[in-house]
């Protein structure tokens, strides 16, 4: 599954704490520091995602904009 946006890039050196509890995902000097976030939402998808054996990863840069991928194992009958 996966989420894609063309909107402002996050920071590389934000990237690795984006999963962090309340941490916001972006940086200062970003222009969405402007909104107010407790910084749970990506810890909770990413707390899912490992509950069921899965992963997510993000990849964002200004040129492919931002996807969040989430990974789910393969169940076998």
């Amino acid at each position: 599954m996966e989420v894609h946006n063309q909107g402002e890039p996050i920071p590389a050196e934000l990237q690795p704490r984006l999963f962090d509890p309340f941490k916001p995902s972006v940086g200062a000097s970003s222009s969405y520091q402007k909104q107010r976030s407790l910084g749970l939402g990506l810890y909770i998808v990413h707390q899912i995602a490992r509950a069921h054996g899965g992963r997510v990863e993000v990849r964002s840069s200004r040129e492919e904009g931002t996807t969040f991928r989430v990974y789910w194992p393969r169940r076998t009958a």
